[in-house]
């Protein structure tokens, strides 16, 4: 059975004890992504840069994930400062040298999560084994930090990679030069089976926020101040974290509402798993209230899209075009700018009554990622 080796930065819940940097959202895709290539006839090893956060080292291991599917974790030194990180990242990096140049041959596909942690190496190890490239790219860094030389950088490895998976058409307009092979992926396109003994009452209308309560970001704060312009026929939840500041901002705006006679806003607390699906799916629509001038918009798909439409939810979202310009777009209600009682207008401007799939829409979306993977495999 052929083998694809996927680097990112990876870690297990059953792991924690050992506490490694990872995102819940980049493994949440990973393995989507994994679980693709495996309807393929492969098999996948993912070999995980995740160095632990605690004082104490931990050892190395490899662990069988499912059938066909194995994650590889180096040993990390503890980190207690300066010194000890600059050991942590010349272990890893040694550790990575030494797997690719011992399991790794001349045109085998490899995935590579896109990271600023080992770009520099992944360029260096490419140059002596010329393993296929594929680079899985999600963002571009420097268009959050608007760092000429971290572009400069990105630039490097996006140059030297054979083929793309990106998260966003507008990646391959912007970076893909030499209009090298290229598949797309938004996050996860698994479809949410339908729970029982849904959370609330069918007499209101129920509309979710889920994700950062920063004010910086100002995403959960438009959502809640919609919420003016809007009658007690309608209930807005926001799930997720922020700043004992920002929460009692929240709250002061859900108590203002209820004071005027508006719509409700309650903060629902920090959700994850079953309890994290059956949520979504008590709700009827999903709010993507993020800055439409953000920089990053441009070419960083929001993956809570997804994930209010694998539940079958309806979505209002700023208008951007990453999201215009792909295959939910149809599916999507739109608002211009950030204005809060826009959002509002978005909300009340949907037909109800409308005959309403999205997740058929996601299904297909799978069926055809599965198959793009393949191809893009088999070049």
């Amino acid at each position: 059975m052929k083998e694809v080796i996927y680097l990112g930065h990876y870690d297990t819940a059953d792991n924690s004890e050992e506490n490694r940097a990872y995102w819940l959202a980049s493994t949440n895709k990973m393995d989507y992504i994994a679980n693709s290539i495996k309807k393929n006839g492969y098999k996948v090893t993912i070999v995980s840069a995740s160095k632990t956060r605690n004082k104490k080292r931990c050892k190395g291991h490899i662990y069988q994930l499912a059938d066909n599917e194995q994650l590889i974790l180096f040993p990390s030194f503890g980190f207690n400062g300066f010194f000890s990180r600059c050991l942590r990242k010349i272990q890893t990096d040694w550790h990575l040298i030494v797997y690719f140049l011992k399991n790794i041959q001349k045109g085998q596909p490899v995935i590579v999560y896109h990271s600023l942690t080992y770009l520099k190496l992944i360029i260096f190890l490419k140059k002596i084994i010329n393993f296929k490239l594929i680079l899985e790219v999600n963002e571009l860094y420097s268009d959050v930090t608007l760092d000429k030389k971290t572009r400069i950088n990105e630039m490097k490895i996006i140059d030297v990679a054979d083929a793309y998976i990106f998260s966003t058409e507008i990646l391959d307009e912007k970076i893909n030069h030499a209009h090298k092979r290229f598949i797309i992926n938004h996050g996860t396109y698994s479809v949410e089976k339908p729970v029982k003994d849904l959370l609330f009452e069918k007499n209101k209308k129920h509309l979710l926020y889920a994700g950062t309560f920063s004010k910086i970001r100002g995403a959960a704060r438009a959502a809640a101040l919609s919420g003016r312009f809007l009658t007690s026929d309608y209930h807005i939840h926001l799930i997720g974290t922020g700043t004992a500041d920002e929460i009692e901002e929240l709250k002061r705006i859900g108590r203002n509402n209820l004071k005027n006679g508006a719509a409700a806003v309650t903060i629902d607390g920090l959700l994850s798993g079953e309890e994290y699906i059956r949520f979504l799916q008590s709700c009827d629509l999903g709010f993507n209230t993020q800055l439409c001038n953000a920089t990053y918009n441009d070419t960083s798909f929001p993956s809570k899209v997804l994930s209010y439409l694998s539940n079958g939810l309806r979505v209002v979202s700023v208008r951007i075009p990453v999201i215009e310009k792909s295959i939910v777009n149809p599916l999507v209600t739109y608002y211009e700018g950030n204005d809060p009682e826009a959002i509002a207008n978005a909300v009340k401007s949907i037909d109800w009554s409308k005959p309403y799939d999205a997740k058929k829409v996601v299904e297909k979306m799978d069926i055809d990622f599965v198959n793009a993977i393949g191809e893009l495999l088999n070049v």
